[in-house]
């Protein structure tokens, strides 16, 4: 582990993310920053051959999981806001500090390097 960067399996992740939204009709879970996350060289890689990253058999249904699991999740936050558990703000910028502040810190700059491509970040 890195503290200034992303892990790799948040990086795994979101490759996997990003290859839902250039792979899959329908898609689960629709995700405007999926492709920006990546950082601008990856993702021009990922739209230029998306299978590129996918690594065995299991790899689609590991995509299928992620991004039923990122849907569950943005849905289960989007109710929590809407019931006022959680303020917008709260949800989006109410990250403790903590071992991986460092990550979360990058991924926060690699979105605001990519104009933050989704309305509200």
């Amino acid at each position: 582990m890195i503290e200034s960067r992303p892990s790799r399996t948040a990086e795994r992740v979101a490759i996997r993310r990003a290859a839902h939204q250039l792979l899959d009709e329908p898609r689960v879970h629709d995700d405007p920053l999926a492709l920006a996350i990546l950082g601008d060289a990856q993702a021009v890689g990922m739209r230029a051959d998306p299978r590129r990253f996918e690594d065995g058999l299991v790899a689609p249904v590991l995509r299928a999981f992620l991004a039923v699991r990122s849907r569950l999740a943005e849905d289960a936050l989007a109710q929590a806001v809407g019931a006022g558990v959680l303020g917008r703000s709260d949800a989006r910028h109410g990250l403790p500090r903590g071992p991986r502040h460092g990550a979360r810190r990058a991924k926060r700059e690699l979105l605001f390097k990519s104009g933050g491509r989704a309305a509200g970040w």
